[in-house]
């Protein structure tokens, strides 16, 4: 929750805001999320990536059967 809707919270219920709270840059999560996703992912197909040349030659199919 934002700072400005826990301020909004508090002045709406008449309450005091509360006293310890934990300030956290907006995009604190994404590190731990990538990582339990990365997880995810090789736990689901195994090796992570794939040939280069075989990446190569599957992009040339898609252009020259969608061109």
């Amino acid at each position: 929750m934002t700072l400005k809707a826990v301020k909004i919270l508090a002045r709406k219920t008449n309450r005091k805001m509360p006293e310890h709270i934990e300030i956290k840059n907006s995009f604190w999560h994404v590190n731990k999320a990538a990582k339990l996703g990365g997880i995810a992912v090789y736990k689901k197909y195994g090796k992570i990536g794939d040939d280069p040349e075989i990446r190569k030659q599957k992009w040339y199919e898609s252009t020259i059967i969608s061109g």
